[in-house]
C-alpha cells in the first residue's frame, strides 16, 4: 500500500469498512510508514476535536455583531 491509497481509505478504516486485506495492508503501512503514523494520528485528533465541539452549547452571539459582520461582507462584495 502507498502513501496516496493510505489517504484513500482513512473514511473507511475509521468506521471499520476495510476488507480484512486492505485493513491488514493498511496496518502494516502505518508500522512501517512514520509520516502516515504521524498522519493518522493527527487525523483522529481531529476527529476527537470536531467531536468534541459538537458537544458544547451554542454561544450567544449578539445581534449587533451579526448585524456588523453581514454588513461588513456585503460591502467587501
Amino acid at each position: 500500500m502507498t502513501c496516496r491509497e493510505l489517504s484513500d481509505f482513512l473514511r473507511e478504516y475509521f468506521s471499520d469498512e476495510l476488507p480484512p486485506g486492505v485493513s491488514t495492508e493498511f496496518e502494516m503501512h502505518i508500522e512501517h510508514c512514520g509520516n502516515c503514523g504521524v498522519f493518522l494520528a493527527q487525523y483522529r485528533e481531529t476527529i476527537a476535536l470536531g467531536k468534541s465541539v459538537g458537544q458544547h452549547e451554542a454561544l450567544d452571539v449578539p445581534e449587533e455583531l451579526i448585524t456588523a459582520i453581514v454588513q461588513s461582507i456585503r460591502s467587501a462584495g
